[in-house]
């Protein structure tokens, strides 16, 4: 079964998760489609916004800065930005998907996206304490719906505490 988080890294076909190395991820051969536009999709930079507000059921938000390098314009696409605990992502994890309407040639825009409240709570300490999420992965192109030529550049596994502030 397909699940409505990222395939960029979760496979259905193979219900495998692709290799994290070096805060990217790997990502598998591109089968480039004969005759449609080639396209080239990066993620720029994530920066964090706020932290939310459990008693509000408001998740932190992020804001993520996407890039088409190409020469032509992009359809629509999907991002996901997910929670986790560790490098692996989790079917199950808390995460906000982006609709993506398009980016034309060489555009570059920054979405505001806020991660659902229960990122805010993924494990209890010793002391009964909520413990939020370690990790953030962010995915550009997450459905795989452009027929992107380097996925290399459309994700990253970051350390929350390591996000920078936005300027």
């Amino acid at each position: 079964p397909h699940w409505v988080c990222p395939t960029i890294w979760w496979y259905p076909s193979s219900c495998f998760c692709c290799n994290l190395t070096g805060g990217y991820f790997t990502a598998p051969v591109v089968t480039v489609v004969a005759g449609a536009p080639a396209l080239d999709v990066a993620l720029v930079d994530v920066r964090f916004c706020d932290s939310g507000d459990a008693a509000s059921k408001l998740g932190p938000r992020y804001r993520v800065t996407i890039r088409n390098k190409s020469l032509v314009d992009a359809g629509q696409f999907h991002m996901v930005v997910m929670a986790g605990m560790d490098n692996i992502p989790k079917p199950d994890a808390p995460a906000s998907l982006v609709k993506v309407v398009g980016l034309m040639a060489g555009e570059t825009k920054a979405f505001d996206v806020r991660l659902p409240v229960d990122s805010l709570k993924m494990a209890v300490d010793s002391a009964g304490n909520a413990v939020p999420f370690a990790t953030l992965f962010v995915a550009v192109d997450s459905h795989e719906e452009l027929n992107d030529v380097d996925r290399t550049n459309n994700g990253t596994v970051m350390n929350r505490v390591e996000i920078p502030l936005v300027n």
